[in-house]
């Protein structure tokens, strides 16, 4: 089998479709706007792969390849993948010590980059016994990336076995340390697969997606894509009416992304429904949807599906459900994800007792409406992680029938409809007066409170503390005050020290996820300040 298979035959039945259309971004600076068809991608591939073969590379061999999304780079992918070899993707989002750390750990023999990057390998022991190469060109201590691209050959699609290593992608999750997810060419195919059935394609779409990785999915489909126009390093500054004009423009029909960019999107949309004539389908992904960000998805996109999404790295997709299912939900327990996907089995386990065999996550088990953590598996869930036992241990758990139990982490509960509803995180879980609380239900009746824009709970041994951003400069909104001290009386003789702020750290991925790693850091060194005005109120 090959992962390729599908994209190669499309592109020899079809050799004048378009596939790509992709923004060439300096940061937020649009320098221009490249596009290729299925056929010329095709050629590219062959070029590439008759410049890697004269280079030595073989079947095997490993490639980090840090590039903002170019036709080169999904050229380069599908040739490294076509040809049994393993492209390497490090989160650029990442800081730079998790960068350096996933580049010790990759096992590469080279790298691909910018020149950015690459001007600095004298100075990073990690890059000095790769070979190097820069899209823009060669340079003192680096090649040219066309030094792989070399005359005129046909794309090679070689027959792999398996659990033969296809993609790599390390990112560092919410603990900082980089894991690096092994996507062989079963696994990237059974997700194809699952992302199809759950997100069906129609003849002629044209999908864009602020994931990158979701390119090669939409390849296998023969669907054309359109990236955004915006830095995907920070998706969360996005020019929603620049967006809103490239659907117009290309008559995009598919949209997805996290919510940082989709609100970005979605304020601009509602402003100009006329470009979304296209528009079908939008999704939504990477991080839960808050109360305010669901009602303006459902001003901004009244003609469209909404679809709101709940996956991982490690397993994509989980569950899903449409966005009027979420605003239907009737109490405060959660976020409702909805329905587990096809092909995707799903159980809640007591994570307090052992989990290490197939019979630990059977005797674990809880039944509806009980709390715990949420174990998913699949053929599309991925098996394990490159050269780190120690993460398949905490993380997999092995079953007789060949797949894994994968440990997501997160925590949640099956209604009595089977529908999925997430909690928060197992290690984010805090303790008030004996008792253990899952935090996002609490966030999230806080962020319902008029006044309140996003809220974190984080713990200390001493007591619960609560960061704040407000709607308003304002200190003494009205009612804010009472209505805060209401949340509050829910802990009855506990105080609650209490922060406000202009923003909270999110995730350098999505924009979207709190980062409470940063937020614990900043509790610790003095960054947050406590909220005199209200203290003084409630305390």
């Amino acid at each position: 089998m090959n992962f390729c298979q599908p994209i190669f035959d499309h592109a020899r039945q079809v050799p004048d479709q378009t596939a790509l259309i992709i923004p060439r971004m300096h940061g937020s600076q649009l320098l221009a706007e490249e596009s290729c068809r299925f056929g010329e991608l095709l050629e590219r591939v062959g070029r590439y792969q008759d410049g890697l073969s004269h280079a030595g590379y073989q079947t095997g061999d490993r490639i980090i390849v840090l590039l903002r999304p170019c036709i080169d780079l999904y050229a380069l992918t599908l040739a490294l993948l076509a040809a049994g070899m393993v492209p390497v993707f490090i989160d650029s989002g990442m800081p730079r010590a998790v960068i350096r750390a996933a580049i010790r750990h990759a096992g590469a023999r080279a790298l691909v980059s910018h020149r950015a990057l690459l001007r600095w390998a004298w100075w990073l022991p990690e890059l000095r016994g790769l070979e190097r190469l820069a899209l823009e060109g060669g340079g003192l201590t680096y090649g040219p990336l066309s030094k792989w691209r070399r005359r005129q050959s046909a794309a090679q699609l070689k027959d792999l076995a398996e659990d033969s290593q296809g993609l790599i992608t390390f990112t560092s999750g919410s603990t900082g340390t980089p894991k690096g997810a092994n996507r062989t060419h079963d696994s990237l195919i059974h997700q194809h697969r699952a992302i199809r059935a759950h997100w069906p394609d129609q003849r002629g779409d044209i999908d864009m997606p602020c994931f990158p990785v979701l390119v090669l999915h939409n390849l296998c489909c023969g669907m054309t894509t359109v990236m955004p126009r915006v830095d995907l390093a920070k998706p969360g500054d996005a020019h929603g009416d620049q967006i809103v004009e490239q659907i117009r423009r290309h008559n995009v029909t598919r949209l997805s992304g996290a919510p940082a960019f989709m609100s970005r999107v979605a304020r601009a949309a509602a402003q100009r429904p006329e470009c979304l004539v296209s528009l079908r389908d939008v999704v939504i992904g990477g991080a839960t949807v808050s109360a305010s960000l669901q009602r303006t998805l459902q001003q901004a996109f009244a003609r469209q599906q909404v679809r709101i999404v709940y996956g991982s790295t490690e397993a994509e997709p989980i569950a899903d459900a449409t966005l009027e299912q979420v605003m239907a939900q009737d109490d405060d327990r959660g976020y409702l994800v909805g329905k587990p996907a096809s092909g995707c089995e799903l159980v809640i386990v007591d994570d307090r007792q052992p989990l290490n065999s197939e019979d630990d996550v059977q005797r674990a088990a809880l039944p509806a409406g009980r709390t715990g953590e949420i174990l998913v598996r699949g053929a599309h869930v991925l098996k394990g992680y490159v050269d780190n036992p120690e993460a398949d241990r905490e993380n997999k758990i092995a079953c007789a029938n060949g797949l894994v139990w994968h440990r997501t982490g997160d925590t949640g509960f099956l209604d009595d409809q089977g529908l999925l509803r997430l909690e928060g995180r197992v290690k984010d879980r805090i303790t008030v007066a004996g008792e253990s609380l899952e935090i996002l239900p609490l966030e999230k009746q806080l962020e319902q409170i008029d006044g309140i824009s996003r809220a974190a709970l984080l713990a200390t041994p001493a007591k619960p503390n609560l960061a704040l951003v407000l709607e308003t400069d304002d200190d003494h909104s009205a009612g804010l005050a009472e209505r805060l001290a209401d949340w509050r009386r829910r802990f009855p003789g506990v105080s609650v020290n209490l922060y406000r702020c202009d923003r909270l750290p999110v995730d350098r991925r999505h924009n979207s996820k709190l980062d409470r790693v940063t937020l614990q850091r900043m509790l610790t060194d003095g960054s947050l300040k406590p909220w005199r005005i209200l203290q003084a109120r409630h305390d």
